[in-house]
Formats: C-alpha cells, sequence, structure tokens
C-alpha cells in the first residue's frame, strides 16, 4: 500500500482526474459489454410453402366516390327490381321499373 500511496500522492492534481476518468470510462465500457446481457429466446419454424391468409374487420359505412342526385320525370311505385344489393351493373342496365 506503500507505493500506490507515495505514487498517488507524487501525482499533480490533473493526473489525478485524468486517471479516475479513465478508470471510470473502463468500468463503465466493462458494465454495458459484460454486465447487461440479457438471455436471447429465438423462436423457430420449418420453412413450408402455403397459402397466406388475413381477415380484416372493420365497423364504419361505406360511402361512394360519387354520388348523384336523381330527379324521375313522373313518381309512381317500383314494380320490378332487376339488381340486388351488391350486384355489379354496367352503364345502360335497366335496374327497375315504375308500375
Amino acid at each position: 500500500m506503500g507505493k500506490i500511496n507515495n505514487f498517488w500522492s507524487s501525482l499533480s492534481g490533473k493526473k489525478k482526474i485524468v486517471i479516475v476518468l479513465v478508470a471510470i470510462a473502463v468500468l463503465a465500457i466493462a458494465f454495458f459489454a459484460f454486465g447487461s446481457e440479457d438471455d436471447v429466446e429465438y423462436v423457430t419454424a420449418k420453412v413450408k410453402k402455403d397459402n397466406l391468409k388475413q381477415t380484416v374487420s372493420e365497423v364504419g359505412t361505406v360511402k361512394a366516390v360519387k354520388e348523384i342526385n336523381l330527379s324521375f320525370l313522373q313518381s309512381g311505385k317500383l314494380d320490378n327490381n332487376f339488381v340486388k344489393i351488391g350486384d355489379e351493373v354496367e352503364k345502360g342496365d335497366i335496374l327497375t321499373e315504375l308500375d
């Protein structure tokens, strides 16, 4: 211990500060490099070819991109409906007839 005390007391104030800072840096690096290792767990599976399935569920209101106001030349009751909700229609298709 005597040699260490003589060595330490022979150093100037700046050299003591540098030695203390270097020691702290070495301890910090050693702690982060070796002291904080977490056990890493990997989940593995065999590769296989299969269909990819994804289900999406959503609640809300569906709005058309383009809306139009319908106006008729005469009023009346609808008699025959040729399409149902969800059917695809094309330009010129007859959708319904008046009574």
